[in-house]
């Protein structure tokens, strides 16, 4: 039910990626994508951000997939894969009333 690797393990906190963690919940893994993308941000390490939004395959959970688009929202014009993550999620998850990604493009 993950939607990414192990934030943990990315090069910026000195580890490789690693299968996700099934085991982590939904705030477990919340905290785990802003910890990640703060620590990267504060390291300029934009291109490991951008892999990390490119690498994400599981849309089957909105809350992950917001948590991803907020976290990387004040860094959006380094990151290119953003957009394009932003765009699979729109189709994913129709909002009629555009409210669900109101202020994250």
């Amino acid at each position: 039910m993950a939607a990414a690797q192990d934030l943990g393990s990315c090069p910026a906190r000195g580890g490789g990626s690693t299968p996700p963690r099934l085991s982590m919940n939904v705030d477990e893994q919340l905290d785990l994508i802003f910890d990640t993308f703060n620590d990267l941000f504060w390291a300029n390490n934009f291109e490991q951000a951008d892999k990390i939004l490119s690498e994400v395959e599981d849309y089957s959970s909105i809350d992950l997939i917001i948590g991803y688009l907020v976290a990387s929202l004040p860094a959006k014009d380094k990151l290119p894969n953003r957009r394009q993550m932003l765009q699979t999620a729109q189709k994913r998850f129709p909002d009629p009333r555009g409210e669900l990604f109101q202020g994250l493009s």
